[in-house]
């Protein structure tokens, strides 16, 4: 080997257990991240049923009705 002691594994593992947190830290903040744009995109996703419904309500209307 080279060398190596138990204090510098202690150290190597140390500093690859604050690696992990570290990602895990972010992968959070992304999934928090994600989450929220998948709200805004379903809020945003309504709207669009809710305008689309509202277009075709009034073009069936004003053909029934409009003459």
């Amino acid at each position: 080997m080279t060398g190596l002691t138990s204090l510098d594994h202690g150290e190597r593992i140390g500093r690859l257990e604050g690696i992990i947190e570290q990602i895990n830290q972010r992968l959070s903040d992304i999934t928090r991240r994600l989450d929220s744009l998948e709200i805004n995109h379903r809020r945003d996703f309504r709207w669009l049923i809710g305008l689309q419904l509202a277009t075709w309500a009034t073009i069936v209307g004003l053909r029934l009705f409009g003459g």
